[in-house]
């Protein structure tokens, strides 16, 4: 791929040509100078090709995925195949272009390459710090070089071992849900469930396989045949964590800042609840993913959210995933929206929605809306605010009424 710079050529090559008239018609000195900038815009047309037909360039990371803010080592590795060292190369696209630039704007530029000796293999690393989720590269990252005129600029795709994945990043909050006993979105021990984490239950007769340690010998001595006992089992939970987000849609801000926000409240739930040891369904596009907090669970769940897209319509059934495990007990119900008008219909009083909207523009709630609305202002800092309402629910469970 050529990209030319065309200006630079055209004044060249008319001053030449000047030049060369002035050499006919005036002095025939002034052929050295149309000489000069003739060879001058021929070396700078066929340097950069020659350049860039000897060098090949790999990318990989240092890892696999991150979070929105982390640090993680990029490292390329470049053979120069010619005998003869090479100069201003850079490495351009994939990690830093604004959004719709198509990498054509000076933000594409991601690192200035130093010189490099001729018949060597040279590693260059450097740090990047993504500023937003997604798959990086997220196009094709470009050798190129305009060396040594800027007259022409050459370019070739640098082999990527294998992408990494930018998870949102999650919002802290101070506290967990703690359980009163009755409430069916929260983790507790159960003492309608046996196990042997918690308490002492009940007695029973021994069963092929009970653990001999649980023999419980005073009941044993007593009815003369082995009597086990039971404990408390973990009671585990589920919920739903929905993100209704209509693509089409205008925002009173960025949409792009709405969608990413957006993610990022979901990505905080998930994250919370998965702490509480909580069975999460995650709801996008309409397509269910269930994390059941193991680490390839959690890891596909966030796979989802870093790669989300929102679109107009409800995906094949052949994408959507099918719950592997339901839990037996009703599931609590988070949604997060930017408009009431998204917000699906299985509406309950079990479910929360984090509304993302400024006070200038806030809905108004209805009068029998059946769920809890909580209103987070993307003017002010939403970290502060999404921590004090998750608090603030935290707290209502605890204690029964808000703080």
């Amino acid at each position: 791929m050529i990209q030319s710079q065309a200006w630079t050529l055209v004044v060249l090559l008319a001053t030449a040509a000047v030049a060369l008239i002035c050499g006919l018609t005036i002095s025939p000195e002034a052929h050295y100078l149309a000489a000069a900038l003739g060879g001058i815009s021929l070396l700078g047309v066929v340097w950069p090709w020659i350049t860039i037909h000897g060098i090949r360039g790999e990318m990989f990371f240092s890892r696999s995925r991150c979070t929105e803010g982390q640090q993680v080592e990029v490292v390329v590795t470049l053979w120069n195949r010619w005998p003869w060292p090479m100069w201003g190369l850079s490495i351009e696209r994939g990690f830093f272009e604004l959004p719709n630039s198509g990498g054509n704007t000076a933000s594409g530029l991601v690192l200035s390459l130093a010189r490099i000796p001729g018949w060597t293999k040279s590693v260059f690393r450097w740090q990047f710090v993504p500023e937003c989720r997604g798959v990086y590269p997220h196009t094709t990252p470009k050798i190129r070089t305009d060396f040594p005129f800027g007259v022409s600029r050459r370019e070739c795709a640098i082999t990527v071992q294998e992408k990494i994945v930018v998870w949102p990043a999650t919002l802290p909050a101070r506290r967990g849900l703690e359980s009163r006993g009755e409430d069916a979105s929260l983790v507790a021990m159960s003492t309608r469930k046996s196990g042997s984490e918690g308490e002492f239950v009940s007695a029973r007769p021994f069963r092929q396989g009970d653990r001999l340690r649980h023999v419980h010998w005073n009941l044993t001595a007593r009815f003369d045949r082995l009597i086990v006992t039971e404990h408390q089992g973990h009671g585990q939970s589920g919920a739903v964590v929905q993100l209704c987000r209509d693509s089409t849609r205008e925002w009173i801000f960025d949409r792009q800042e709405a969608d990413e926000w957006s993610i990022r409240i979901v990505a905080s739930v998930c994250e919370l609840l998965l702490q509480q040891n909580v069975h999460v369904r995650l709801v996008l596009n309409q397509v269910s993913t269930e994390i059941l907090g193991t680490p390839v669970d959690r890891r596909r769940g966030f796979d989802r959210l870093a790669q989300y897209c929102p679109v107009d319509s409800a995906p094949h059934p052949k994408h959507s995933t099918r719950l592997t495990r339901r839990v037996s007990r009703p599931e609590s119900h988070f949604v997060v929206c930017t408009d009431l008008t998204d917000l699906p219909e299985n509406i309950s009083r079990k479910t929360l929605i984090f509304l993302i909207q400024s006070a200038v523009n806030r809905s108004s709630m209805p009068e029998d809306f059946p769920g809890r609305i909580v209103y987070l202002d993307p003017v002010r800092m939403m970290e502060r605010e999404f921590e004090q309402a998750w608090n603030s629910l935290t707290d209502e469970v605890w204690h029964g009424r808000p703080s």
